[in-house]
Formats: C-alpha cells, sequence, structure tokens
C-alpha cells in the first residue's frame, strides 16, 4: 500500500491544496467514503480508490469552473509515477488517470474500481449543501449509504490521514477482523449521542496475531484515538467478540459500520492485546480484562489520558463531573449538527423525547424523577 509520505509529496505540487471546498479535507473525505464502498465492492482496488482521493482534485485552478483540473490531477499522478515516487502498474495507472480524468463529468461506470471512486467523490457532496444523486452512483451501497443522514459525516469530518493509510493497508490484509465489545444491538444499528442511530453495527478495526490472538488496532480509527472513549466501553467490563459483515459506514468515533453483522465467538480475555503498544492502553485492557475475570483493578485507571496521538472531542469523564461539562458538551454538538444542516433534525428529536418523558411521568408523583439522568450518560457505550 502507498506510504503516507506521498500525501507529502502529492501537497508539495499541489495547485488546489489551499481551498476549503477541494482541498485536503476533502480529500480525506473521499478517502474515507472509499472505506465504506470497498467491502461491498470486493473487485474494486482498494490502492487506486485511496490514490484517487488524493489525486483527482490535486491540481484545481479554483474552487469554480475548472473542466480541466481531473485532467492535470491524472497527469501529475502519471508523472509522479514515472519518477518512481510511487509504484503502480501501467493497467491501475490507466483506470487511476481515467477516474481522475472524468470524475466530473456526470458519467458512470461499470468498472468496480472506477465506480467505488467515483462515487466515494459524490458521496461528499453534502459539504457544498447538495445531496447525491442515486441515479449517478454505481455502486448499490454507496446508493443506501446517499439515503442515510450520517453520509453528511464524510464532508463535514476531519479525519486522520495516518489512519486512513493503516485502514487501506488493512482492507487486503488477511489477518485484518472487526471486534465489538457486547452483544449486536436490535435491529442491527447501534444508537449514537446525537439521538439518531449509526447506519449499521459499531465495531472496532481489528488484527488477528502470529500466536492466536487478537488486538484492538486503535490507530486505524480514521477519525484518530479517543482514549477516553475507549475508557467508557472498557470499564462496562463487556466480553469481546470477533463480528463478520460488511462496511457500510464510519461511526461517531470513527469506527467501522458493519451491514448484516454477526457474532463469530468470543474472545477470551487472556487473547486481547492492543495496538499502538502503549502504557495507557496497555493498562485499560489490563484492567479490563482482570474486571473480566472477576478480579479487582486499580480504579484511577479510567481517569484522564495524555496520547500524542489522541485528539480533543466532547470529553468523556468517567467517574464524576465537572462545572459546566454537559453545558459544554451541547453547544459543540449543536454547533457540529448546524454544519450538518441536521440542526433541525435533532430539536425535532429532543422536544419528542421530551414529550415522551412528560407523559411518563407518575401523576400522583410530582416529584418523580425524568428516566434520562446524567449516570445514563457516563454508562453509555455510545456505541
Amino acid at each position: 500500500m502507498s506510504n503516507p509520505a506521498l500525501l507529502d509529496v502529492i501537497l508539495a505540487r499541489s495547485t488546489g491544496k489551499g481551498s476549503r471546498i477541494h482541498g485536503p479535507t476533502h480529500w480525506a473525505g473521499v478517502a474515507a467514503a472509499g472505506l465504506t464502498l470497498l467491502d461491498s465492492t470486493p473487485e474494486a482496488d482498494p490502492l487506486v480508490v485511496l490514490l484517487f482521493a488524493m489525486f483527482h482534485d490535486s491540481m484545481r485552478q479554483s474552487d469554480g469552473h475548472d473542466p480541466e483540473h481531473g485532467k492535470r490531477g491524472a497527469e501529475l499522478a502519471r508523472q509522479m509515477r514515472d519518477a518512481s515516487e510511487f509504484d503502480l502498474d501501467d493497467a491501475r495507472l490507466e483506470t487511476l488517470g481515467r477516474a481522475c480524468e472524468f470524475h466530473d463529468k456526470g458519467q458512470t461506470s461499470t468498472d468496480p474500481t472506477i465506480g467505488a471512486c467515483w462515487d466515494a467523490d459524490r458521496l461528499n457532496l453534502w459539504r457544498v449543501g447538495r445531496r447525491p444523486d442515486p441515479a449517478l452512483l454505481a455502486t448499490p451501497v454507496a446508493r443506501r449509504v446517499a439515503s442515510n443522514v450520517a453520509s453528511k459525516a464524510y464532508g463535514a469530518l476531519a479525519f486522520d490521514w495516518r489512519a486512513l493509510f493503516a485502514e487501506y493497508g488493512a482492507k487486503r490484509d488477511p489477518r485484518s477482523v472487526y471486534l465489538r465489545f457486547g452483544d449486536l444491538p436490535e435491529g442491527g444499528r447501534s444508537a449514537i449521542f446525537l439521538g439518531f442511530q449509526e447506519c449499521g453495527v459499531s465495531v472496532y478495526p481489528g488484527s488477528e496475531q502470529a500466536d492466536g490472538s487478537y488486538a484492538l488496532d486503535l490507530h486505524r480509527l480514521v477519525l484518530g484515538i479517543d482514549t477516553r472513549f475507549l475508557a467508557s466501553v472498557l470499564r462496562q467490563a463487556r466480553p469481546l467478540y470477533l463480528v463478520e459483515g460488511r462496511q457500510v459506514g464510519i461511526g461517531g468515533m470513527g469506527e467501522p459500520v458493519l451491514e448484516d453483522a454477526r457474532i463469530v465467538w468470543e474472545v477470551p480475555a487472556d487473547l486481547v492485546d492492543v495496538l499502538p503498544d502503549r502504557p495507557r492502553f496497555r493498562a485499560l485492557v489490563e484492567a479490563w480484562r482482570a474486571m473480566r475475570k472477576g478480579e479487582h483493578h486499580d480504579p484511577y485507571v479510567w481517569l484522564g489520558a495524555k496520547e500524542p496521538d489522541e485528539r480533543r472531542v466532547f470529553p468523556l469523564v468517567a467517574n464524576g463531573q465537572i462545572a459546566g461539562f454537559w453545558d459544554t458538551v451541547e453547544s459543540q454538538k449543536r454547533e457540529m449538527l448546524k454544519g450538518w444542516g441536521l440542526l433541525e433534525d435533532y430539536d425535532k428529536v429532543q422536544a419528542g423525547d421530551r414529550a415522551r418523558r412528560e407523559r411518563a411521568k407518575p401523576a400522583h408523583n410530582p416529584y418523580a424523577l425524568e428516566s434520562f439522568n446524567n449516570t445514563s450518560w457516563k454508562e453509555s457505550s455510545w456505541n
């Protein structure tokens, strides 16, 4: 698989890298959308899809009408391949060139690789306020994803390039597996904290090791690593399952989301490891392992987290609250929803929930508590 350093070389030559609409953030969104198409499009070439994500808009000269930008991106790819800056055989280079040159011409393709490239780009049209046209989507999974409100995330989130490269590399790795803490959700869709559901079942990327153990590959989470979220899941001491299914999306924490998910078997606690191999991650998994065995664990292992690769999102507090915490979460959440065009939908869901809780209050007890409380937030896996 292509080396992440290739991105730096492309950026050095790109005329479009400064665009907020068609620049590197968009390229990463296309790469992320491509990941959701590959499991259901096994004939598609992961390397070409990843290269397309980086090259297709790399040579834009403006965000407006620029009909030759795809052709210039294809030429840049040819020049760099011929200069041995990345490896690609002639047949796949031709596929990449065609995908780049014609990606904005309103065409569809029966070639599975080109279809996956163009679909991944079109799933990102939400970022400019345009709903993807199902008639211009070549793959069935893209048409399903486009109809799901979660598809707006591809154009709204900042995906981690190192994780994208790692995840693409794992697509053709026979050791790559999916792992999940806890039973599959009813209805085949995981709940998320925004009042909506994922388009499938949330899982963790993993790998089978040479000694028969399984590792949680946290560096493959395409939104980056969030230790606090991992802590909130592990502290519930749920069993870990090996899961199979087709990836149809990327979840709110950057995890794969599967359609038709099924449990293969429960992984024994002694056969669970974690990557990257760092003290913080090891401590969390060791505490989970101790709880699974009914043993005591360090009660402070869940608190605090400072890792070089850890991203800052909504802070998760495992054993308590801080002043103003939930107000901060709500403010950040509403800003994110507004950017996705989902704020009105969210407010409707919240209003409906409040009305149901109000109706559920016992009429004879004026001091009845609402069913929702902070403990349910702290205990929820959001997964």
